[in-house]
């Protein structure tokens, strides 16, 4: 039984070269156009990546790999400025993660989102994801992620319009003294403009300094070269304030221009890359046809063979536990058969109706071989066993008749017990077997012992004239 998993495996693996099926072949479309988003993404083609990663987004079926699109689109519209899709792309990436359970990730693009909302000036929602995003890192002890979200909150402080020099200063201060972590030159800048802000002119101009000699990228000076206006702006030092702004102003504009070529350059080599995409795909789906007619004629041969073998193991086990159900019922035949028969003569047992082996073996002789042996086998045991449970008077003659009384005697001397457990009484005093115990309660051996011990306690506590007498029948 345990080898028919193979057969929706193969199912599923037809799904994934047809393409047609609802989850693996969907993933795999899903990854392509993700992969090939990627790549467009990292050459700069910005729209063309945003094209492939929505059809990726449409074929993605869990909830890790929407999540990795959501936030790879997010970077895209980063890349084009466009910071409210950002952010809600952002933020649906870190309900997928969430969802899929990779904490990490998902506090990860909290931190993402809320830079996201600081870039369109939404400085509150921007807190309130750092916020989470702090927490969330301190939780999972994601020491990167705590110090990138410590940095982004000291520059939070200084953006809003009530600005928190103060606060700034100290997350950078848990960044380098309590995380052991180096400020990089942003961070400088960050604290030179806080310090400026308090008006230490001293401390501000030193930690613009240490930017300016840190930056190493384009980039990171423009950002330095901002700070420093911002300082010497608040210093009253005009000349340098405006040496700086043109700094600032002359990087912007040849970013502008460096873009304006990228897109230019992007047109050109964009309907030569489509006319290889589509050729390269034709080509896939021409290999794909060839696997599924090959995949097609082995799965049926698997297939016939997994339900021929499905269908024999089924009748060999129906055909054990027939016979398992069978030897348990003439083992409880046997051994009511011999309790009764040890605790009374063979008349008392055939007036009393137990002679219970001898009507089970005559149904055995009966209907040995035939399809009907179990049914009336079992029908026999039952009509015993539900008189049993029903009614033991007969049970309880017997046991009166060979043991001087001795259920008389407990029912007169315990007449607040309930019936259960003088019917309980009379099936240990009948020496029944726990397997006996457990088919004539309807309940497992453990509830068993557990009523057995209960009621022994109940009698030894009890002040019954013949209670010693009575307890020996449970250490039988």
């Amino acid at each position: 039984m345990k080898k028919f998993w193979v057969i929706p495996v193969l199912l599923w693996l037809l799904s994934v070269l047809t393409g047609c099926g609802p989850g693996l072949g969907n993933s795999v479309n899903a990854q392509y156009w993700f992969d090939l988003g990627q790549g467009q993404f990292r050459d700069g083609h910005y729209d063309e990546a945003a094209v492939s990663l929505s059809r990726a987004e449409a074929l993605a079926t869990d909830n890790l790999t929407k999540a990795m699109i959501y936030r790879e689109m997010a970077r895209v519209y980063n890349a084009s400025y466009s910071h409210l899709q950002e952010a809600a792309y952002m933020e649906r990436a870190a309900e997928a993660f969430a969802m899929a359970g990779e904490t990490r990730e998902s506090n990860r693009a909290l931190l993402e989102t809320g830079q996201a909302w600081y870039n369109v000036d939404d400085f509150e929602r921007a807190e309130s994801l750092y916020k989470s995003a702090l927490f969330g890192a301190r939780q999972d002890r994601d020491t990167l992620l705590e110090v990138r979200t410590l940095q982004s909150y000291a520059a939070l402080c200084l953006a809003g319009p009530e600005q928190d020099p103060i606060l700034a200063l100290e997350m950078l201060s848990r960044v380098a003294d309590e995380l052991d972590t180096p400020l990089s030159c942003t961070d400088k800048g960050i604290a030179a403009y806080a310090y400026s802000l308090l008006g230490e002119r001293a401390e501000a101009d030193r930690w613009l300094r240490e930017a300016i000699r840190d930056a190493e990228s384009e980039d990171e000076e423009t950002k330095i070269r901002f700070r420093e206006y911002q300082v010497k702006a608040r210093a009253g030092d005009a000349a340098g304030a405006l040496k700086a702004l043109e700094s600032v102003v002359a990087a912007s504009e040849e970013a502008e221009r460096q873009a304006a070529r990228d897109i230019t350059l992007s047109s050109q080599k964009e309907y030569f890359q489509q006319q290889s995409e589509i050729a390269a795909e034709r080509l896939r789906s021409a290999r794909m046809r060839q696997w599924v007619l090959a995949l097609l004629l082995v799965l049926g041969l698997v297939a016939g063979w997994f339900i021929y073998r499905m269908h024999r193991l089924r009748a060999e086990q129906r055909l054990a536990e027939e016979r398992a159900e069978t030897d348990r019922v003439m083992s409880i035949a046997e051994d009511l058969q011999a309790r009764l028969q040890k605790a009374g003569s063979s008349k008392i047992l055939e007036k009393s109706g137990f002679s219970v082996l001898e009507r089970l073996c005559e149904q055995f002789y009966i209907y040995e071989g035939t399809e009907n042996l179990q049914a009336k086998v079992l029908k026999e045991a039952k009509s015993v066993i539900d008189g049993l449970r029903a009614d033991t008077r007969g049970l309880e003659e017997l046991l009166d008749a060979e043991h001087d009384g001795v259920m008389s005697a407990f029912r007169a001397q315990f007449p607040k017990f309930k019936e259960d457990d003088l019917r309980l009484f009379a099936y240990v005093a009948a020496g029944f077997s726990s397997t006996t115990l457990s088919t004539l309660l309807e309940r497992d051996k453990q509830y068993v012992y557990n009523r057995i011990w209960r009621l022994k306690g109940r009698i030894a506590a009890s002040e019954a004239p013949d209670k010693e007498r009575f307890l020996e029948y449970f250490n039988k």
